[in-house]
């Protein structure tokens, strides 16, 4: 059953919906699709290998990879339907949210490699980028009528627990390389 805070936000969103806001958070929200998220990872972990920042690659992988499986996953278990006024056709369930857990993970984790590469001032601004990315994919899946707020709100915590999870394994093997 949707909450009151749900169906209201839902019912104040499609009706002020404007064209420009939905050209923005359309964009946005590609940025959480899985078509975005693999091309990043991608270039991302080229970078880190030729770097040679090795002990990224396997955690980052996991964190997205496990989290949006464990999203899809709740899915199927909580096979809750879509809004009915989507601005796009989506297919699949809504909750949790998929591209918020993505993003999450993805550009959380990226913020969390920024700081551990002691990028300087650059760090700063990689962790609020991200941060801002990640809230404006989830303001976007709901303001296009893909998702309820809490199907992102989950998506969040979902893609939050891997992260911290992929924080607390690379911390431990960069303990363990500094031993080598």
């Amino acid at each position: 059953m949707l909450n009151g805070l749900d169906q209201q936000l839902f019912i104040w969103v499609t009706e002020n919906r404007s064209n420009f806001l939905t050209s923005i958070f359309s964009v946005f929200s590609f940025w959480g699709s899985w078509q975005f998220i693999v091309a990043a990872m991608l270039l991302i972990i080229i970078v880190l290998a030729v770097k040679k920042k090795f002990v990224f690659i396997i955690p980052f992988i996991s964190i997205v990879a496990g989290s949006s499986i464990l999203a899809y996953l709740g899915k199927l278990y909580w096979a809750r339907l879509r809004p009915p006024d989507s601005v796009f056709i989506e297919t699949g369930f809504s909750f949790p949210s998929g591209h918020a857990t993505a993003a999450v993970a993805l550009f959380a984790y990226l913020a969390f490699m920024a700081v551990k590469l002691n990028l300087g001032k650059k760090s700063g601004l990689i962790y609020s980028f991200t941060i801002l990315i990640i809230l404006l994919i989830g303001s976007g899946r709901i303001y296009l009528g893909a998702h309820y707020l809490t199907d992102v709100l989950a998506g969040y915590l979902v893609g939050f627990v891997g992260l911290i999870l992929g924080i607390i394994w690379t911390r431990k093997l960069i303990l363990r390389e500094g031993k080598k």
